[in-house]
């Protein structure tokens, strides 16, 4: 997580590009939380974030609407499209 007061004075993209570098290069997955935009999702892509969650994607939900939603609807949003695994 980057402090606000630093993410003021940098640029944002450069954070999130070092940010997903240092993962990979841990061998981590990188999954972005807080995407609400093509343009966020476009970018994040662009840069090998695998994964990724936010209300451009899906919204909160309980349990059980979770379970309708994996069972009868196949993920096509917003130029994301796939199968829940």
């Amino acid at each position: 997580m980057v402090h606000r007061g630093h993410a003021r004075r940098y640029d944002p993209h450069a954070i999130v590009c070092s940010v997903i570098a240092l993962a990979h290069g841990m061998q981590s997955t990188v999954v972005a939380e807080g995407v609400e935009t093509q343009d966020q999702l476009a970018f994040l892509r662009q840069h090998q974030c695998e994964e990724m969650q936010g209300w451009l994607l899906g919204h909160p939900m309980s349990a059980s609407e979770f379970a309708h939603w994996q069972g009868t609807r196949r993920l096509q949003t917003n130029g994301v499209e796939g199968y829940l695994p």
